[in-house]
């Protein structure tokens, strides 16, 4: 039996200090994440890494995923369209949609921006510090961000009069049912959400550091199947996430996944990376 969504339902839902503190607790975890790496690496390859290749890393991302994907998305998904209807009506569909655009546009676009863009200082230390500027540029856009305003939400619907909130966060009857599992989900965040998204954003980031060495190794090297290798690892990476979105498999299963195989393409990366002979990226 289904129970109707009200403003009162809404304004009976209890919003704790200890959610807010998680919430904000979660972004300085991630901001501190993104601000360890950069300097880190910085720091550890005696400023070899350069800051041009961190930021290409992050256009890179945010054209191929934010710009030219979400283009294709609004059109296979968002859009009320018979091919997205098709889509998201059937799970495996969905699953092999995702990955698929998900692989090609990020690794594709690697391949195309260490090959035509990023022609000169082709370093070890570079091809680590592109992988840092993508993967870094996605925690902050898809996860800090939503973090951060789930937290503004969190403080407005605590601290302001039920209904001067409402007109803040443009709450009405007319979209209550949308803003209701927002709301939810922000009185629900704890401890174990907040090292989730940790949990969850380093897994990610070392996967995009992982297929940036790939990428980088098979363009110095003339190894061109290497993208390919990188595109295949992309899509299997994000077979799990798919069907978490699906409802098909829990949260904490989807990170452990990832995390089992991050670790192998990991090694994978340190090895190609570190190798000694000719084949290595070239310095």
């Amino acid at each position: 039996m289904n129970t109707e969504i009200t403003l009162e339902t809404v304004k009976n839902i209890d919003i704790s200090t200890t959610c807010i503190v998680w919430l904000a607790v979660a972004g300085v975890m991630l901001l501190a994440l993104v601000l360890t790496l950069v300097i880190g690496w910085r720091k550890y390859t005696g400023k070899e890494a350069s800051f041009v290749y961190l930021a290409v890393g992050a256009t890179g991302f945010f054209i191929c995923v934010r710009v030219l994907e979400l283009m294709v998305h609004m059109v296979c998904i968002v859009s009320n369209n018979p091919i997205s209807r098709f889509i998201t009506g059937h799970t495996v569909c969905y699953v092999i949609y995702g990955i698929v655009m998900a692989g090609v546009f990020e690794e594709v676009g690697r391949f195309v921006i260490f090959k035509y863009i990023l022609k000169r200082e082709h370093t070890k230390a570079n091809a680590v510090m592109y992988g840092i500027g993508h993967g870094c540029c996605e925690v902050i856009m898809l996860t800090l961000i939503q973090l951060e305003s789930l937290l503004a939400v969190a403080i407005v619907l605590k601290y302001m009069p039920f209904e001067t909130a409402c007109k803040i966060l443009s709450i009405n009857d007319q979209s209550i049912a949308m803003a209701y599992p927002q709301i939810q989900s922000i009185a629900m965040f704890g401890a174990t959400d907040a090292l989730m998204c940790l949990w969850e954003r380093i897994a990610a980031v070392m996967m995009h550091i992982a297929m940036s060495v790939f990428v980088a190794y098979g363009v110095v090297n003339k190894k061109n199947y290497w993208t390919a290798i990188a595109v295949g690892a992309h899509m299997l990476f994000d077979t799990a996430p798919a069907l978490t979105q699906r409802g098909e498999v829990s949260t904490i299963a989807c990170e452990l996944i990832i995390t089992l195989l991050v670790i192998p393409a990991v090694v994978v990366a340190c090895k190609l990376n570190f190798k000694k002979d000719t084949l290595a990226i070239e310095q």
